[in-house]
């Protein structure tokens, strides 16, 4: 859409969404809720299990009154899931259409992903094969890669995203331009939201983790996208995050 001329990553996102994003806020840019250094700090509404929830009232446990208000000036970079909701919220009004439409249309028909999909409310069921049948989940993540997909298909996007497609050759760089403040980050991620890893030789590798209704998932790749590592699994019930990040850390290692 930067390619398209519909905004800047240096747009403030207030001037998209102007009903949504309190007067009272810094400006924010698209660019820094991309790049994870918008100072949004934890959601001050509940969330629960997500049942119920629309977008919109997902944004506004960051927005309502009495939240905090952002950082400003930012001084850390910190993934924050609040940040893609609104950045979700801007491609609607934008384009017009749904942010399940707009998937559709510009990722995964284009890159024939044909087993990825954007779940519709309600729609807690799991294609058939899958690792287990976890507790049906409702699918409330939406613009925080609250997608249903294969290992297939993630290589398949991950391949095509790291090797110039689907991005102009301009927003294609910007996959790898890393923030000032992704220096001191403990997971840093570039301006154009993937995550950044050095491997144990050297190696920079680029990609995004998840987790949702029991499983924990993700790929990375070389900046080529030759070299591409994609994993889903169950962790143990007991399992802590720092054992999770092991497991895929060594999994990262070992592949790429």
């Amino acid at each position: 859409m930067v390619a398209e001329g519909r905004f800047t990553l240096d747009t403030p996102i207030r001037e998209i969404l102007p009903d949504t994003i309190p007067a009272h806020w810094q400006p924010i840019t698209v660019g820094q809720l991309l790049s994870h250094t918008s100072g949004l700090g934890m959601p001050c509404g509940p969330l629960g299990d997500g049942l119920g929830l629309t977008p919109e009232k997902v944004v506004t446990a960051w927005t309502s009154d009495g939240c905090a208000t952002p950082e400003h000036p930012v001084t850390r970079q910190q993934y924050n899931g609040g940040n893609f909701f609104i950045l979700g919220l801007a491609i609607e009004k934008v384009t017009g259409r749904s942010y399940a439409d707009e998937l559709q249309r510009r990722i995964t028909r284009p890159l024939g992903l044909r087993h990825t999909y954007l779940p519709r409310p309600g729609d807690a069921s799991m294609p058939s094969p899958s690792l287990a049948a976890p507790t049906p989940k409702e699918p409330w993540a939406w613009a925080e890669g609250g997608m249903i997909s294969n290992a297939p298909d993630m290589e398949r996007f991950m391949k095509a995203l790291l090797g110039s497609r689907p991005l102009p050759p301009a927003q294609q760089r910007q996959l790898f331009v890393m923030p000032a403040l992704s220096k001191t980050a403990k997971e840093p991620f570039s301006q154009g939201g993937l995550a950044y890893y050095k491997l144990e030789d050297g190696t920079e590798v680029w990609g995004k983790t998840g987790s949702m209704a029991q499983y924990s998932n993700g790929t990375f790749g070389t900046n080529d996208g030759r070299r591409v590592v994609t994993w889903s699994f169950l962790p143990t019930p007991t399992a802590t995050r720092t054992d999770i990040v092991t497991r895929v850390t060594g999994i990262v290692e070992a592949a790429l």
